[in-house]
């Protein structure tokens, strides 16, 4: 009589279906992998923008050179993403709303209608003077700023503002929500309008909200 491949102890298994063989895990383990890269994305995107300094810089130089500086002893010229943004960066020269200072914005050497900040941050908040931008000769590609923007000379010898990211570090286990609840009254003072932006979760073990993500 003809034998069954199990009655003749054949080599050939069964064939299990996906649930018992794990198949299914493969899908799941890649979606779980895909949704943690991209909370690692936004997260290292908010925690970079979100605490800003701005630093006032007395010594004047030209549009290029000011560049140079920041990005040497702090990290880019300044970026203002708000109103009062901008308020807390006249603080630190003391609102002084008659010398002419250098901001990060310049104008894009391939689109002069575009406007960029030095530190590759997209323009979302403008504070022109009237009658401005003009460009004078054709030539002022660089923003100085005194209460107001003004398009400007790039070669003039102005003061000017610096920005350096700032990370806050909390030794303290709490929970996402814990954490946010935590520093948004400190948010909001450096980096007003950004802080009600913060989404995510928080890391087990670590001691703040963006520390461990890398």
């Amino acid at each position: 009589p003809v034998q069954s491949p199990l009655q003749s102890g054949s080599s050939q298994s069964p064939v299990q279906s996906p649930l018992q063989s794990g198949s299914s895990r493969g899908p799941l383990r890649s979606n779980r992998l895909v949704l943690l890269q991209l909370l690692r994305l936004i997260l290292n995107s908010l925690c970079s923008s979100l605490i800003r300094e701005h630093f006032y810089l007395s010594i004047p130089k030209n549009w290029t050179d000011a560049q140079s500086y920041c990005r040497k002893y702090y990290e880019d010229l300044a970026t203002i993403t708000s109103q009062e943004e901008q308020e807390l960066l006249l603080q630190q020269a003391g609102n002084n709303v008659q010398v002419y200072k250098w901001i990060g914005l310049h104008r894009d050497t391939k689109n002069t209608n575009n406007w960029l900040w030095s530190d590759g941050n997209s323009v979302s908040f403008i504070n022109w003077n009237e009658f401005q931008p003009n460009n004078v000769n054709g030539i002022q590609n660089c923003v100085m700023i005194t209460g107001k923007w003004f398009d400007y000379f790039c070669a003039s010898p102005l003061t000017f503002f610096c920005s350096k990211t700032k990370f806050i570090l909390v030794k303290e286990k709490k929970t996402w929500e814990e954490a946010l609840d935590n520093i948004r009254p400190t948010l909001k003072r450096l980096v007003p309008g950004s802080w009600s932006q913060v989404s995510g979760r928080s890391v087990p073990g670590q001691g703040g909200i963006c520390e461990g993500w890398q």
